[in-house]
């Protein structure tokens, strides 16, 4: 008999259970018993991890922050192109001469302190999800980001960000649907610093803003616009930055995408904003493209745009929150 052994979690156990109806009660193959099945099936599952008290005992891999082998030798291509090793190309990267080059070997990790503070030498070792995002980063143009958000010592958000090395655009013209915002609103209108926010919705009357805040002017059957302007910084003493802008204007998605002609009923739960480029300028604008719900959970999609076009999208998944009622301020 052959043994399969598993990284750890439940998934060995689930497994076993499951070939009970292949190999009899005791996971054997005994001949001349009934229970015999064909050696493709003649294996065991068994868990790398400690059961955990309990009557369900399911088990956790502790063997963090190594990479397992089981995942390392990974059957997915997606998964493999991360955990390979790489050297740099030779020359001026182009469609015939890459960056970045296979050595055929899998990747290792870190030296010593490089892992987290105080970690051991482990360049011989197997690869570290440390050493996965500096190899994307020096390399592979990818630089992954991680963030929790703590309060009283505990995690209360979490966010994370991919952002891409920029190189030169392609030849020729894609298409995509035409959208158009609204004008921006007059100058004479942004001018207070009175709120920390102006936010310009456009719904009813497509070409005239509505009240700072008046969220009303989505409540129709129809398209709906927003123009966004942070006055306030985020964080006292930090300068907005255009990505910051951006981060929060992707937010707005959700109350954007998901207002109907009865009013906002959905809460936010999770966004994903995605930036061919940062906005140049103060005003960020957002037009809803799409909306699906069913059974209380929606999920709504907006372009993005700054003064001079188009710079991305935001998608926004929602639950339903009958008592919610947006409010006007202004």
């Amino acid at each position: 008999m052959r043994v399969a052994l598993l990284a750890g979690g439940t998934g060995g156990a689930k497994l076993a259970a499951g070939m009970q109806e292949e190999l009899g009660p005791d996971l054997t193959v005994i001949a001349n018993t009934g229970d015999e099945v064909p050696a493709s099936q003649a294996f065991m599952v068994l868990t790398r991890a400690q059961n955990q008290p309990g009557a369900d005992q399911n088990a956790t891999n502790t063997d963090t922050p190594w990479v397992d082998q089981s995942q390392t030798y990974s059957s997915h291509a997606s998964h493999q192109v991360f955990l390979r090793e790489y050297g740099a190309g030779t020359g001026t990267a182009g469609p015939n001469n890459p960056a970045a080059v296979a050595t055929g070997s899998l990747l290792h990790g870190l030296p010593a302190g490089q892992t987290y503070p105080g970690s051991p030498d482990m360049t011989g070792g197997e690869s570290t999800w440390a050493s996965v995002k500096k190899q994307a980063h020096d390399l592979l143009g990818l630089q992954l980001v991680d963030a929790d958000v703590t309060q009283a010592d505990r995690v209360v958000s979490r966010a994370s960000a991919l952002l891409l090395r920029r190189s030169e655009q392609p030849p020729g013209t894609v298409w995509t649907t035409p959208v158009e915002m609204p004008p921006l609103p007059p100058p004479d209108q942004l001018q207070s610093d009175t709120v920390p926010l102006w936010v310009h919705a456009y719904g009813k009357q497509a070409n005239v803003a509505g009240a700072n805040f008046d969220l009303t002017q989505w409540q129709h059957d129809g398209p709906k616009f927003v123009w966004l302007r942070d006055v306030k910084p985020l964080i006292d003493g930090e300068p907005l930055t255009a990505l910051t802008r951006a981060a929060m204007a992707g937010d707005v998605a959700s109350s954007l995408t998901h207002y109907g002609t009865e009013g906002l009923f959905f809460i936010n739960a999770d966004y994903t904003l995605t930036l061919s480029r940062l906005p140049e300028g103060p005003d960020i604008g957002l037009v809803a493209l799409t909306h699906s719900s069913h059974a209380g959970v929606a999920t709504g999609t907006a372009a993005l745009f700054d003064h001079r076009g188009q710079i991305g999208s935001a998608t926004a998944t929602t639950l339903a929150n009958p008592g919610f009622t947006s409010r006007t301020i202004g």
